[in-house]
């Protein structure tokens, strides 16, 4: 009991008074809206850890975050203080594009596609239309058609 005591106060020894109060409402969603260098970051990981120290697993915490950097740095903040190993949990965090594509992948069958697709970037997608616009089977199949610049056909996509 001492030892999950030590851990509580960790998550609280350096947070003000405003912080501390956030951290402890538990029984509410919470938005975090802060400027740039103001402990966003810290705070977030505290919350996680206070709510894992207070019996919340970590399957029933969902973290969007603008960066997948800010999502590992959490997540390793966390487990400093927590002493849980959450990359062997059931933790989600990250951008909510990583999350979603999480869930594709997850749920593919259900929704009946592969679960190996890719996905393109702008860049990879100018790419890939660029090599189709330019494969000699196609040019030849297509001698009477304009094969459009790869911006159109991405655009087009």
């Amino acid at each position: 009991m001492e030892k999950e005591h030590s851990k509580l106060f960790r998550v609280f020894e350096r947070l003000d008074e405003c912080q501390q109060r956030i951290i402890k409402m538990t029984n509410k969603k919470t938005i975090l809206l802060a400027g740039a260098g103001t402990g966003k970051t810290t705070l977030i990981a505290h919350k996680i850890a206070y709510l894992l120290l207070n019996g919340v697993k970590p399957s029933e915490i969902l973290l969007f975050i603008f960066t997948n950097k800010s999502a590992k740095q959490i997540i390793s903040n966390v487990e400093k203080i927590t002493g849980i190993n959450l990359r062997e949990n059931e933790i989600l965090a990250g951008t909510f594009y990583t999350i979603c594509n999480t869930w594709l992948r997850v749920y593919a069958n259900e929704i009946d596609i592969s679960p190996n697709y890719t996905i393109f970037d702008r860049h990879d997608a100018k790419k890939y239309m660029k090599l189709l616009s330019l494969n000699k089977n196609i040019d030849a199949f297509y001698t009477d058609y304009y094969i459009a610049h790869e911006s159109i056909l991405y655009s087009l996509y």
